[in-house]
């Protein structure tokens, strides 16, 4: 077929400034750039002009659809590649995109590529595939208001690339200006359920809507209404998977795990619903049933199109982390640490950070202490606020398992090793009171002071300082100290300092 021509389409949607970062950096890949403009001052003018790109100005509609079709209008090259105003390709990601134009793009095939969404901090939000790279066609054209999705003939063969990522950012902070975008989205679902009733599409993504603010049992029905019409179909399998996550988030895990295992025994390949199904067996503390589950959730469809959920995560780490889970629940420790250490290094920092919390806890509830120091040992240096409370719980494991000697030798070990840590007031605090316990009086001195340096709000700690002071001889700065704990607020009863 030949290496086909592409014309890039970037929409700038009407609820977020523009940033084009990503127009930019592939102008001089493509042979087209058309940006469907929907704001009436959204400075993408000096970027279009800048680049040579065709500007669409599209007076908003309340449509998403009716925006993307006006840039497909205007496409004249063989493909189109989509490309949001607040979405961006790496370098390596388009060099796989130019591989697949130079072989040439099918006219029956829609490339599906992965799209991570990601916070201000580059942590994955959410992650999924969505169709972005086709043959220029006339009978190719988006539909709906919002969520909106293409419509193709039914020969169409969608292909799902790993490896191909688009990275969205969330650049939306403020709760109130995401409540409003929600809300506008409920109310472009609902005048489209008005238009087209048969749709079952809008149902589900009004499923998908009512899921995010918290309405497990109407997204349930939804979801339920769904399914009757939609049977095994993909979208059928779809909303399966979240009527399963409704129901463990109802607090009725058992009924989520026979209702997906009905399901699952018609899509056994489908991953993401035996991820959910272990889930929910995980929390109906059916520990083995989840462990078999969750080694399910790594599986890949044999096809597949946009209508089914699919995110890729699951298979890269989410279910082998919820194998870990499982397997620590069963108390196959050693199993369970295995299969962490295979998937850390997929795992974002941030959530690796969620996940290390955990099982920190799960450790000394196995009473595996030197895995949950092994956990939390590599975070020390670079989190040490954070790592403050998993450390505590650490000590308090040792308390009552080994008494107040050990779990003090153990105090002081960690703290040579990562001697700045101690600069944590929870730890300090603790710290006082071991050195305290164990008679070494020089150490409860120089800890106690640490503490109120760290702006320590504890009484006590005040008191205490004070009155060796006043032993030493020491008394005007015996009584400076004591003014200083006379002078903080006073804690309401029963508040720990």
């Amino acid at each position: 077929m030949g290496s086909a021509s592409v014309s890039l389409c970037t929409l700038v949607r009407p609820e977020l400034a523009f940033r084009g970062e990503g127009i930019q950096f592939l102008a001089s890949k493509v042979k087209q750039i058309v940006v469907i403009d929907t704001q009436p001052f959204s400075g993408a003018g000096r970027l279009v002009e800048r680049v040579g790109a065709v500007h669409v100005k599209h007076h908003w509609q309340d449509s998403f659809a009716l925006a993307r079709n006006a840039g497909l209008e205007a496409v004249e090259s063989e493909c189109v590649l989509i490309l949001d105003g607040n979405e961006r390709i790496e370098n390596e990601a388009f060099t796989k995109i130019e591989s697949i134009t130079a072989a040439g793009v099918a006219e029956d095939e829609v490339h599906c590529f992965r799209v991570d969404v990601l916070d201000r901090a580059g942590e994955i939000i959410e992650s999924t595939y969505e169709p972005r790279l086709w043959r220029s066609s006339a009978s190719i054209e988006y539909v709906g208001r919002v969520y909106e999705r293409l419509n193709t003939a039914e020969d169409i063969r969608f292909v799902f690339h790993d490896d191909i990522r688009v990275i969205q950012l969330d650049e939306v902070e403020d709760p109130a200006e995401r409540a409003a975008i929600v809300q506008r989205n409920i109310d472009l679902l609902e005048r489209q359920i008005e238009e087209h009733p048969e749709d079952s599409h809008t149902q589900y993504c009004l499923g998908l809507q009512t899921m995010l603010l918290g309405e497990y049992e109407t997204a349930y029905e939804v979801f339920t209404e769904v399914r009757a019409v939609e049977g095994s179909s993909d979208r059928g399998k779809s909303a399966l998977v979240f009527a399963v996550e409704c129901l463990r988030q109802l607090d009725r895990p058992k009924e989520a795990f026979q209702l997906g295992l009905d399901g699952a025994r018609t899509a056994d390949d489908y991953g993401e619903l035996w991820f959910f199904l272990g889930r929910a067996a995980l929390e109906a503390d059916m520990r083995i049933k989840a462990d078999a589950a969750f080694k399910y959730a790594s599986r890949i469809p044999e096809s597949a199109t946009p209508a089914l959920f699919r995110d890729p995560t699951i298979s890269e780490w989410r279910g082998r982390l919820g194998q870990a889970q499982a397997l620590a629940s069963l108390r196959e420790v050693k199993d369970a640490e295995n299969v962490l250490q295979s998937i850390r290094e997929y795992m974002p920092i941030g959530k690796a950070a969620e996940v290390d919390i955990d099982f920190i806890r799960i450790w000394l509830q196995l009473d595996q202490p030197s895995l949950a120091w092994a956990t939390l040992e590599p975070w020390l240096d670079d989190m040490p606020a954070w790592c403050a409370i998993s450390f505590v719980e650490i000590l308090e494991y040792f308390w009552h398992a080994k008494g107040p000697h050990s779990t003090y030798r153990f105090f002081q070990e960690c703290l040579v090793a990562h001697n700045a840590f101690i600069k944590q007031l929870s730890v300090a605090s603790v710290g006082a009171a071991l050195a305290e316990l164990n008679e070494d009086e020089e150490s409860h001195f120089e800890l106690l002071r640490l503490c109120i340096d760290l702006d320590s709000k504890d009484a006590q700690h005040y008191a205490t300082l004070s009155r060796i002071l006043v032993q030493r001889g020491e008394l005007e700065y015996a009584k400076e100290i004591a003014d200083l704990g006379r002078a903080l607020p006073e804690l309401p009863p029963g508040s720990a300092p």
